[in-house]
């Protein structure tokens, strides 16, 4: 593509030639996620289009940059994007486009919470889909509404948009849309806390996962079945099921560029789920293998957020539980230097998080290296603590529990405590009480 550009530069009259090859050259960097080369050709696609008056090439111009500014986290600028490709594909009468775009500007809606102008979005792209007979866009506009009524809680409301893909896909033969409306629907079924029809649909998903033979979509429906066994109590049967998704999505040789952007959300989730299982039936060091295997993986997805959709998003809602639930493991296992690292590092996390909910610029926050992943070590904690000759009391909540560590100058961690905060709640404690008894596990 660069030597059909290097081509088409020679043609100076020829915009139309010049802005083909700026769009070809434009979708190699998108697709090899270089974002910021691919918005500058595709900007230089956009110009020559206009200046050529070209509205189709126009439109995949702004359907690009809308991509482009996804992947680097610019999300409203993506949203403007897809905003004017809408406009575009309305004034020459595409409608096919137009539900492209309907549904490019749902995903974006998502992505900022919008859920209201996500619904509008979606439902303009099933009507379109209705009336040209386009069964795959129908589908997929019902499972954007249905995920839309799963995120304000309307769950009924969702059930009946998911049960409506189930419907389409399953009169058009699309096997792959059948499995993911019975997750889609599993998934409500459990939020419902109808643990029995959530199983009941992941059986019916994998049952299909089977049929297509396809171990990406078999991970997902034995990951979705485990997590389901999780909720119920039953963790020996989750790990069962959970182990069996792990051997279908693991790659032992690690991943193709295509496979990045699926396989390791996939991945992440299936060992959180299998650690936390572990942790509940005691398998300590099991669970905490798990669980330090998942960590970089969401580490990494939230490094990429840009160029995923809400679900992905969804995902990262699982970080705070998993480094609480590392947090408690470490604990258990007597690793309290560590847990303290760990609750650092969680610290991190959250200040990261806040910035990019308030869209904060994503290049900007990787310059100054906030998005690198924060692995402290508690000997850099004790040199902080070294400069302000002062004891430091430093604590953390997690599932339920205050971790508190009495760190000294120069000694390190002289005293840790361990408080539940449920049987805190229950007991009758004097207010004078020191949160330092002789149970305490104390280091000298």
């Amino acid at each position: 593509h660069q030597l059909q550009l290097t081509t088409a530069l020679t043609l100076e009259e020829n915009d139309l030639e010049q802005a083909g090859a700026y769009a070809n050259l434009g979708d190699s960097y998108e697709a090899i996620q270089n974002y910021l080369e691919a918005v500058k050709n595709h900007e230089h696609h956009l110009l020559l289009s206009q200046k050529a008056q070209n509205e189709l090439l126009q439109i995949r111009a702004l359907g690009s940059l809308g991509r482009a500014h996804r992947g680097l986290g610019s999300i409203r600028k993506a949203l403007g994007y897809f905003q004017q490709r809408l406009k575009l594909s309305r004034e020459i009468g595409d409608e096919y486009i137009e539900a492209e775009c309907y549904a490019d500007i749902g995903s974006i809606y998502m992505l900022l919470r919008d859920y209201m102008q996500a619904s509008e979005a979606y439902t303009n792209q099933l009507d379109i889909a209705k009336r040209y007979e386009d069964c795959f866009s129908e589908a997929l506009a019902s499972c954007g509404l249905g995920e839309v009524q799963y995120r304000l809680g309307n769950y009924p409301d969702a059930i009946e948009h998911h049960l409506y893909d189930l419907d389409v896909s399953t009169q058009n033969e699309l096997l792959d849309g059948k499995a993911r409306a019975f997750g889609n629907i599993a998934d409500t079924y459990e939020a419902m806390r109808d643990y029995h029809s959530a199983i009941a649909y992941r059986e019916k998903q994998l049952s299909v996962a089977d049929t297509l033979r396809d171990p990406y979509i078999r991970a997902v429906a034995f990951m979705g079945l485990g997590k389901t066994y999780l909720h119920v109590g039953d963790f020996q049967q989750a790990v069962s099921l959970l182990k069996q998704a792990l051997g279908l999505i693991v790659r032992p040789n690690g991943y193709d560029t295509g496979e990045k952007r699926i396989d390791i959300e996939v991945e992440a989730k299936i060992r959180f789920y299998l650690g936390q299982a572990f942790y509940h039936i005691g398998h300590h060091n099991d669970s905490m293998v798990c669980l330090q295997k998942s960590l970089p993986l969401f580490e990494q997805l939230r490094d990429n957020i840009g160029h995923y959709d809400h679900s992905s998003k969804q995902t990262l809602e699982l970080l705070p539980i998993l480094y609480q639930t590392l947090i408690c493991v470490l604990v258990k296992l007597n690793k309290v230097e560590e847990a303290l690292e760990m609750a650092e590092r969680e610290r991190n996390r959250a200040l990261v998080e806040y910035l990019l909910e308030r869209d904060v610029n994503r290049p900007s926050m990787k310059d100054c290296g906030l998005m690198k992943p924060f692995a402290p070590r508690s000997s850099w904690i004790q040199e902080a603590i070294n400069t302000i000759h002062c004891p430091v009391l430093y604590y953390c909540i997690a599932l339920n529990h205050v971790f508190i560590w009495l760190l000294h100058p120069k000694t390190g961690i002289v005293q840790f405590k361990r408080v539940d905060m449920t049987d805190l709640a229950l007991s009758n404690t004097s207010d004078n009480a020191s949160i330092f008894s002789e149970n305490s596990s104390t280091y000298v």
